[in-house]
């Protein structure tokens, strides 16, 4: 889903599935490099870092949204302003 955040001038993106969600214990940790859940499931655990990563280079923000309880909810955020300007 998108949303405009006009207040705020940025885009705010929501992403969500329907599986087992993530423990509030594990949260914090989950955008973290090599941060697995179950280390039985395949993956190296990167991909959250990574859209961290990504989000934070264009001068979002992530996070989970801890209080979806029907699997995961991801949210985050672009600026709506253009900074091309910024290095001149």
């Amino acid at each position: 889903m998108l949303d405009i955040d006009t207040e705020k001038q940025e885009a705010v993106f929501t992403v969500e599935d329907t599986g087992c969600g993530i423990p509030l214990d594990k949260q914090p940790a989950i955008f973290s490099r090599f941060e697995k859940l179950h280390e039985g499931i395949q993956g190296s655990g990167i991909g959250l870092s990574l859209c961290r990563f990504i989000v934070e280079h264009l001068k979002g923000k992530i996070w989970i949204d801890p209080k979806y309880t029907s699997g995961a909810r991801f949210v985050f955020t672009h600026p709506l302003e253009n900074d091309s300007h910024e290095n001149e």
